[in-house]
């Protein structure tokens, strides 16, 4: 289940043991999560704060798999994974 900012619960879902568990070796992985959740997770592993600067944004859906040691790499190829996303670091601490 997933708690939203607004402090909502999503209805629970079955996973895999798989992708439940990925984080212990580093793995962020997804299945069709909205943008903005996993962007919550990644941004515990991220030396620059991802801020979101459209809420639409936010509800493109991710499938994949962060690697939390490469999460600058992942923040710079979303703009290729979504084409209509701009994607700027706008100082040293935050990237937009």
């Amino acid at each position: 289940m997933i708690y939203d900012e607004t402090g909502r619960f999503s209805k629970a879902q079955v996973s895999t043991e798989g992708i439940s568990l990925g984080w212990h070796d580093g793995l962020l992985q997804y299945r069709s999560e909205p943008l903005r959740n996993v962007l919550a997770d990644v941004n515990r592993y991220s030396r620059r704060q991802i801020v979101l600067g459209d809420r639409a944004a936010g509800e493109l859906p991710f499938t994949g798999t962060v690697f939390e040691h490469e999460v600058d790499q992942w923040v710079g190829g979303l703009d290729r994974a979504y084409p209509e996303l701009e994607v700027t670091a706008t100082d040293p601490d935050s990237v937009v």
